[in-house]
């Protein structure tokens, strides 16, 4: 199964709650690069986390920079 979500840049916090029950595989994040990475990588995510800061970001809103 594969569940998608999006947080903005200072919702690390939030990411948890979002994805909803675990256990996963694998956590695949791609994090804009002022997202809060320490409270990304301590997050219980409910699996293995890997990841990449981007350069851009596609959001519900289109893409954008930032967050």
């Amino acid at each position: 199964m594969i569940r998608s979500v999006w947080v903005p840049a200072d919702g690390a916090a939030g990411l948890p709650a979002a994805l909803g029950a675990g256990p996963f595989a694998a956590v695949l994040v791609f994090a804009a690069p002022e997202a809060d990475l320490v409270a990304l990588a301590q997050a219980d995510l409910g699996g293995p986390l890997i990841g990449c800061t981007t350069a851009g970001e596609l959001s519900p809103e289109g893409y954008a920079e930032g967050g």
